[in-house]
């Protein structure tokens, strides 16, 4: 026992030893105290404790001391649920997932929560940001920056699920909405302004088409749930908070569901959003505070948005549209048309193009005209015609190509449309992938090959060049239309939207007369942005009450120039609703009739008269004074709409934030038009301070004050200030 326990082997480099023995005590087992001889010289190394307990017991205070520091910074900086706050203007609780956005001056502008059904508490990253993580669940990075020059501060907002694909987990983030009012967003059937006077269902946040039509027979059918043709993820406050989400998130939102007071985002890859690479998804946005709504949007814009490239054709914007759609349907023939352009100025009106609207095509896709004898034997001397009678000829043209067309053969051999999976062994070549439109069955040109744009843009060409067509009407173009099947594109498209992006940029190059009805990120073509019909009704189910939200919402999104839907709506309408609208219009920068007055009586015909008058000498001047001010175009040191809310020159005028039948041109003319069947006056709010003139008989009126004014039916309540 003594030579295992008290000695150490002869090999060690400390030579042998003998346990020391206890001092005072006697050696167990021997009745003896020890002692050592006195010839035996003295050990000259003892163990610490030996020689100073208390610089022993300093030792392991220091370790226990270390390694409670240790935990606790492993603690802090691993396992700690993280409360981030960037100087009293960003909070977000880790734990609660409770968020509030302060402005510069430190008034709450936001509350909200970031992140739903995430499981146990987080811990934080170890990125060296304010940066947290769920386990197996998700990850979350906020990124902060202050622009004090500006008085705008921002928030990078960046969710990445990490779960397995079969957890259902998906980020949403929910901001509530009912403390302030919020503007911009997707068009809507059920259009509001502000949005969040409206509401819309958690759905794929992508470029749709509320006016579905059954096939057979052409029946339209209201999709009165579903977002428009215009998504730009832009939403923004009164309160001077903006949020703009970015690209790659395969985004759905909501607005006001059910009247919950939230807006919210989701990412989830859905059948709208294709990911053939199985990613999860990313929830990815940016939140910014500024001074009020004006200042907001304008640090947005000029941010994430381009400028204006060129100003439109003005003739449309001096004149009006006139199309055949809501008068003649698809019955249109060489005869109807040409009677149509006779009977404008035969009623002494006015106009700067016409319209052909479908039906003129042979075979949907062939962009050729139907030459049999009762439809158009002769389109050349029909176009003729027309530009003797002073208009400009446009014809609406789409992306589908038919399959009973040569187009759909042609464009199938060489690889122009959008198609199934190119890797199946089991195809010689890839077949396009059919989809369904309210006029049959076709494939969808691919706009993401290049060839296939050449290819198309040529077929247009020649329809100048041989039948000097002047310009194209864009119908569809929004990523609602992709097939239902997986499909592939030359170029892959994360975010379908750009489908519509990468459209417009496309039939934009054929010069400043062109329309189109659909719109994602696409505020920098001179393009015109054709409003989607709208019902012949006088309420808020896409009627005539949803025409201005609209028209607001284009312009705050960056479409200033809107050809808005056919006066009177898409069927026929009864006579005031008729003549209230065209009133309306006739403030907007260009007017579209489709209905013709002189279908109702020589009454409706002489208000016609009086308004295209108003329009062209009294809206266009101002319009194109607007047009070619540092506000709009590619020298712009800002951006501001033609056509502009209340509060655009009164941020801060509570009053203006909300109102939704008023409008001003520019900062110069307010325009009260009526919206209610049967009204002969109206409520007036005067914005700002000030006077504004009653162009009608000259009465002036203080800002900020409320009056009821008198309103005939050939009249619209117009002023301008004083």
């Amino acid at each position: 026992m003594e030579g295992s326990l008290g000695r150490r082997s002869a090999s060690s480099p400390y030579g042998s030893y003998r346990r020391p023995p206890s001092r005072g005590r006697y050696s167990t087992g021997t009745g003896r105290r020890s002692h050592r001889s006195a010839s035996t010289p003295p050990r000259q190394k003892t163990p610490c404790c030996t020689r100073s307990r208390a610089r022993c017991a300093l030792i392991v205070l220091l370790i226990f001391v270390a390694l409670g520091l240790a935990g606790v910074l492993v603690w802090n900086f691993t396992y700690q649920p993280l409360v981030v706050d960037f100087d009293g203007l960003v909070h977000y609780d880790g734990a609660s997932q409770s968020f509030i956005l302060r402005n510069l001056s430190k008034s709450e502008v936001l509350r909200g929560t970031l992140g739903a059904d995430l499981g146990p508490e987080p811990y934080t990253c170890s990125t060296g940001q304010a940066c947290f993580q769920w386990p197996d669940r998700a990850s979350l990075v906020l990124r902060h920056r202050v622009m004090e020059e500006e008085g705008v501060h921002c928030t990078n907002v960046t969710w990445q699920a990490l779960s397995a694909e079969e957890d259902d987990w998906r980020p949403v983030d929910c901001f509530m909405v009912d403390s302030s009012h919020w503007y911009g967003g997707p068009e809507m059937y059920q259009q509001r302004w502000p949005i969040n006077n409206g509401s819309g269902v958690m759905q794929p946040y992508v470029t749709n088409d509320f006016r579905l039509r059954d096939f057979p027979p052409d029946t339209p059918v209201e999709n009165f749930t579903a977002y428009g043709n215009v998504a730009d993820r832009f939403f923004f406050s009164s309160k001077g908070v903006a949020i703009v989400v970015d690209d790659v998130t395969p985004l759905h939102v909501s607005i006001n569901q059910s009247g919950d007071g939230k807006l919210c985002f989701m990412a989830n890859y859905t059948s709208e959003y294709p990911n053939p690479g199985g990613r999860r998804p990313v929830l990815q946005y940016t939140v910014c505070s500024g001074r009020n709504a004006l200042d907001i949007h304008e640090h947005m814009y000029s941010r994430f948005y381009g400028r204006l490239n060129a100003v439109p054709d003005t003739r449309m914007l001096e004149s009006p549209v006139w199309s055949t759609l809501a008068r003649y349907g698809p019955n249109i023939s060489e005869t109807n048309v040409g009677e149509f352009a006779f009977q404008i100025f035969d009623y002494n009106l006015t106009g700067s193009n016409l319209l052909i609207d479908d039906s003129w095509e042979g075979r949907y896709g062939d962009l050729t005209f139907n030459r049999t004898a009762f439809e158009f034997p002769d389109p050349s001397n029909l176009i003729g015609y027309l530009h003797q009678k002073g208009l400009e000829v446009s014809l609406w043209v789409t992306p589908f190509i038919n399959t009973d067309s040569a187009a759909f053969r042609e464009s199938v051999e060489k690889g122009y449309l959008v198609r199934t999976d190119p890797n199946n062994p089991n195809l010689d070549t890839p077949v396009p992938a059919l989809v369904r439109w309210w006029r049959g069955v076709a494939g969808l040109l691919d706009v993401t090959n290049p060839d296939a744009r050449r290819w198309y843009l040529s077929r247009l060409h020649f329809l100048r060049e041989n039948l000097t067509v002047d310009s194209f009407n864009f119908d569809a173009g929004e990523a609602r239309y992709f097939p239902d099947i997986p499909y592939y594109t030359h170029e892959p498209l994360v975010n379908p939207n750009v489908y519509s992006s990468k459209w417009v940029e496309m039939v934009s190059s054929l010069g400043v007369q062109t329309a189109v009805r659909t719109g994602y990120n696409t505020q920098s073509f001179a393009v015109y942005l054709r409003m989607m019909e709208k019902r012949s009704s006088w309420g808020g189910d896409n009627g005539l009450r949803t025409v201005i939200p609209t028209m607001l919402l284009f312009g705050v999104l960056g479409y200033p120039y809107v050809l808005p839907a056919p006066i009177g709506g898409s069927e026929f309408p009864d006579k005031e609703l008729y003549i209230r609208w065209m009133e309306l219009v006739a403030f907007f920068p260009s007017m579209h009739f489709s209905i013709s007055p002189w279908q109702f009586d020589y009454d409706t015909v002489e208000i016609a008269q009086k308004f295209v008058a108003i329009h062209e000498d009294e809206v266009t001047p101002l319009v194109l004074q607007i047009s070619r001010s540092p506000v709009i175009g590619p020298t712009a040191d800002r951006y501001a709409p033609i056509v502009r809310p209340l509060w655009w020159h009164y941020p801060n005028d509570i009053m203006a934030q909300t109102i939704d039948d008023e409008f001003l041109i520019g900062g110069i003319m307010l325009v009260a038009p009526v919206m209610e069947q049967g009204a002969r006056a109206r409520t007036v709010y005067f914005p700002g301070g000030g006077e504004w003139r009653d162009e009608r008989d000259g009465a002036t009126y203080a800002g900020g004050e409320t009056r009821n004014i008198p309103v005939a039916l050939d009249e619209v309540a117009y002023f301008t200030r004083v």
